[in-house]
């Protein structure tokens, strides 16, 4: 009687563990599933037939930059101006709601298109783009110490105020060791890089941005507009071509339509820009994607990267 119940208990044990097995693997492919279903949703083609332009140093500019109906439901779901934008009182300079904030949380949780192009931006993928697109300057530049074919994504959450106090994207502070770069006790693989996406909410009369530089930690940079401007609403974006002299030239000036796509090579000494005054009415909505690494990329001399007032 007793080898019965041993049995029994034996069976019905051995089901119920089955039982949690099965509601494993079933959980496991559903999550599975979802996750191969976000990736494919999450699929984007920036194009890379854009107009290159070489000198002074490698960009590009695109009209109609996305595909149409998916531009339309970025543009429809395009995030309300911040209460601190409205106030004049916002302390993150022009960027209006970047990534790990209340705002940016509810984007993605309310908009598909976010969503999509979130996570096309926080992938391999983007990183791709960028080396196919930016790879052969790269590598033809001497101070650049990023191995282009090696160049791999990994997710970093960038505090933006910790960015914008660092002095450890000056090559005095880093040490190079192979394949590894050494700042201030710390290493960092020299191939790995991350994403991050910025939008922007420019108020109008405020925010000119004077001839300046990205941070040299900054591989590559895309704008994306989704206001129109021109002549008299102000808002252009220069190219600029420092001479010799410390003064600029202008090479390009740019005054974006919605779908508008600007990229430059950022992390290179000569990417001097400048974004002009916006006048016109309500607020010029843009968002900023930049692919970084952890150290200076291209930039042996430790300079400003503001253009000193005259």
């Amino acid at each position: 009687m007793a080898v019965k119940i041993f049995i029994i208990s034996v069976v019905v044990s051995c089901e119920w563990w089955f039982g949690i097995l099965a509601m494993s693997i079933s959980l496991f492919q559903f999550q599975n599933k979802a996750v191969n279903t976000l990736l494919q949703h999450s699929i984007i083609h920036f194009p890379t037939d854009m107009v290159y332009h070489e000198h002074p140093y490698p960009f590009a500019i695109e009209r109609n930059f996305l595909e149409q109906n998916l531009f339309s439901e970025l543009a429809r779901d395009f995030p309300a101006v911040p209460e601190s934008v409205v106030k004049k009182n916002n302390s993150r300079g022009n960027k209006s709601i970047f990534f790990n904030t209340t705002e940016y949380d509810l984007i993605l949780r309310t908009s598909e298109a976010w969503r999509r192009l979130h996570y096309f931006v926080h992938s391999q993928a983007m990183i791709d783009y960028g080396m196919k697109f930016y790879g052969r300057p790269l590598q033809d530049h001497p101070e650049c110490m990023l191995h282009v074919d090696k160049a791999t994504y990994k997710e970093f959450i960038e505090n933006h105020f910790m960015v914008k106090e660092s002095v450890l994207f000056d090559r005095r502070h880093q040490v190079q060791l192979g394949r590894s770069i050494e700042i201030d006790g710390k290493h960092y693989d020299r191939n790995t890089l991350f994403s991050r996406m910025d939008f922007f909410h420019g108020p109008s009369e405020r925010y000119h941005l004077g001839p300046h530089l990205d941070w040299p930690h900054r591989v590559f940079t895309v704008l994306i507009y989704f206001t129109d401007t021109n002549s008299t609403t102000g808002g252009a974006l220069r190219i600029l071509e420092r001479n010799g002299d410390g003064n600029f030239r202008v090479i390009e000036t740019v005054y974006p339509k919605v779908n508008t796509a600007v990229s430059f090579l950022s992390a290179l000494p000569s990417a001097w820009h400048e974004a002009e005054i916006f006048r016109g009415p309500g607020f010029r909505k843009l968002i900023q994607i930049q692919v970084s690494a952890h150290y200076s990329v291209c930039r042996s001399a430790s300079s400003s990267i503001r253009h000193p007032k005259p």
